[in-house]
């Protein structure tokens, strides 16, 4: 008989324990790289003190009692991360206008922090136990890139966030949890302040996945569970038609498509142009057809560069060793998926389709191995619960030779926990 207690017990102590590890590195990397990048000892921060000092003139502009016509301007654009400086303004403003820099990277951590939490919880509910899913978190939440990125200012770590909370709930909205209708909608809303085209593509593959379900318990009947997720699939596409994303959405692009794909041509080319670590600067991908040619090699330097032998300036050998160690873990993340697969498959295409997403953008944008490696985090965050899962199924099944049984994940109809507590009695010290 499963001791639920016990089992919700690991997970608060486990979420706690990831939460306060991921907490302290990303302050304290935060603060190192404030103090690097502007005693000009080595730059780490670079556009991120851009949306800093933006929030402090949008600041001092709302203190004023005036609007901010950089924050109008963006705004109306809806190109740039808006929602970013407005954020940091309204923290500067809290202070009454004190620029206090460590403060601020501390509270921003204190928000990025629960990205790995959401991972925890992700490989959770696509029914791994806790053993599994702390490996999954600890990946996030001690990996180099998530640090990087989620603790010194940069709109990536918001951008993390709510990408796990837009799956997080997706999830749970496929065992028709329908309080997490309100999350979804309110991050992919956000996501048009911060990175526009992200927001439409996560909002296309939401809507997919929620035509998926599961049911909620053995008794459910089946036959109602593609009637729950039409009905949840008509309450989200009509609450985004309600709340004018689709409308704000398309303000960033073009009307004609063929000048959206000259604009996807000249961001590329200028940033594999720009950049010391640029690559393929002669890709073209100014139509569909040149694109589509151009895929594979675009996705493969999107998701291996830098390699060993990328040897260039310091910042890009200190990511080669990471880069190198995930690379090792792609095929878990299979592994993973097919695991999840056999017992979990609306979740198991949630993530596929997330992930599919996010590679066919980057793998036309991307051009230098600086955007690449930015970039690609949001694909390891979906990959880190395949890949925990897939290690641990394989360390099972090497363990237990001669024995064809199924998948040792089981699925989880809860919306919180997974039915596996084995493996769970020496995660809390003292039981």
């Amino acid at each position: 008989m499963i001791n639920t207690g016990r089992v919700v017990a690991v997970d608060r102590y486990l979420e706690r324990q990831i939460y306060w590890h991921a907490l302290l590195i990303r302050t304290a990397f935060g603060i190192v790289a404030w103090i690097s990048t502007t005693q000009g000892i080595l730059s780490l921060m670079e556009d991120a003190l851009f949306y800093e000092e933006m929030g402090y003139r949008t600041a001092q502009a709302w203190l004023e009692g005036r609007p901010s016509d950089w924050l109008q301007a963006a705004m109306s654009e809806g190109r740039q991360a808006w929602l970013m400086v407005a954020s940091i303004g309204g923290f500067y403003c809290l202070l009454g206008g004190l620029r206090l820099v460590p403060l601020l990277i501390f509270v921003q951590s204190l928000v990025t922090a629960w990205i790995p939490v959401l991972t925890y919880r992700i490989t959770r509910l696509l029914g791994a136990d806790p053993v599994a899913a702390r490996t999954a978190g600890r990946l996030v939440a001690f990996s180099p890139a998530f640090v990087i990125w989620s603790g010194a200012l940069y709109k990536e770590g918001p951008v993390l966030l709510l990408i796990s909370l837009a799956v997080y709930h997706t999830l749970r909205l496929q065992v028709s949890r329908v309080r997490s209708l309100g999350w979804v909608l309110g991050t992919i809303l956000a996501l048009l302040g911060l990175r526009f085209y992200m927001a439409v593509m996560l909002a296309g593959v939401i809507a997919t996945s929620l035509l998926w379900g599961r049911r909620r318990s053995p008794r459910e009947p089946g036959v109602l569970v593609p009637v729950r997720q039409a009905l949840l699939w008509l309450l989200f596409i009509g609450l985004t038609g309600v709340l004018g994303f689709w409308e704000q959405a398309q303000k960033p692009f073009p009307e004609e498509s063929t000048e959206l794909w000259q604009q996807i041509q000249v961001s590329r080319r200028d940033l594999a142009t720009s950049a010391y670590s640029g690559y393929l600067p002669d890709a073209d991908v100014s139509t569909p057809e040149k694109a589509l040619r151009f895929f594979p090699k675009g996705l493969l330097y999107f998701l291996t560069v830098p390699l060993p032998w990328h040897i260039g300036r310091i910042r890009q050998n200190l990511v080669i060793p990471e880069t190198f160690f995930w690379l090792l873990l792609y095929p878990l993340a299979w592994y993973g998926l097919r695991q999840v697969w056999r017992v979990h498959r609306p979740g198991a295409l949630l993530l596929a389709a997330a992930s599919a997403g996010i590679c066919s953008i980057y793998a036309l944008l991307s051009g230098n191995i600086g955007v690449a490696y930015r970039m690609r985090t949001q694909v390891w965050l979906l990959w880190a619960p395949l890949m925990a899962i897939g290690w641990h199924e394989w360390r099972r099944r090497k363990s237990l030779p001669g024995r064809s049984s199924g998948p040792g994940i089981r699925p989880s109809a809860s919306g919180r926990v997974g039915y596996q507590v084995s493996g769970t009695r020496d995660l809390i010290p003292g039981t």
